[in-house]
């Protein structure tokens, strides 16, 4: 059972950047880029291959340093999602979920990480070890990261929706609708567009080779 929203968390996810600019080897893709995301709302960067989308996202995680200017994550939790599934072989899907909720800080119960499997159809797969799952299943077992906790974070998923089927993405739609109605914030890429539910749902496009905008 779901709690209802809480508006006045003072917690809520915070997402802001200024001035930034971002590429591979001191060349902008984009420059001059401002944006700002108050709890419950959501960002798609769009644009073609190359414009630099990857990059945006991992420099809002911290994985990467900006050209130039500054971001400011205000949240209980940064959680960044990639293209290819952060998995050890060797460990199964609920091994390998407790200890990514382990690396984030959060204490889960055996029910929670059940729960958050299920919700992403891998009931029966949960003990396998993830080298025995499809390509499909080892991504839904990475996005169960969101259906842990309700509490505000910034989420930052690059293509989340690749190689899930309706159901999968019906249902990562929803935990992101949740996450989002629970004060998270959220910036994501995709080529399946899908309109997720969000307090305001902003669209930037990058372009090449460079890029100036404001959210």
């Amino acid at each position: 059972m779901l709690l209802p929203p809480d508006s006045t968390d003072h917690h809520a996810a915070l997402l802001s950047a200024s001035d930034l600019a971002g590429g591979p080897g001191g060349r902008p893709l984009f420059s001059g880029l401002n944006l700002h995301l108050a709890a419950g709302e959501a960002l798609f960067i769009a644009g073609p291959n190359g414009a630099g989308k990857t990059t945006l996202l991992r420099i809002l995680a911290g994985l990467s340093d900006p050209i130039q200017g500054q971001v400011d994550r205000q949240a209980r939790s940064v959680i960044y999602i990639g293209h290819a599934p952060a998995l050890k072989d060797d460990l199964s899907a609920t091994e390998n979920l407790r200890a990514a909720a382990s690396m984030a800080g959060l204490c889960v119960s055996d029910d929670s990480l059940r729960r958050a499997l299920n919700r992403f159809g891998l009931r029966a797969r949960a003990h396998l070890p993830a080298r025995a799952l499809s390509q499909g299943q080892r991504r839904r077992a990475v996005l169960a990261r969101l259906a842990l906790t309700l509490s505000p974070g910034v989420l930052l998923l690059d293509e989340p929706f690749n190689a899930l089927d309706e159901a999968s993405s019906d249902a990562l739609a929803e935990v992101l609708a949740e996450r989002l109605a629970h004060g998270a914030v959220l910036a994501y890429t995709t080529h399946q567009p899908r309109r997720l539910a969000a307090r305001r749902h902003h669209t930037i496009r990058l372009g090449v080779p460079a890029m100036r905008g404001t959210v």
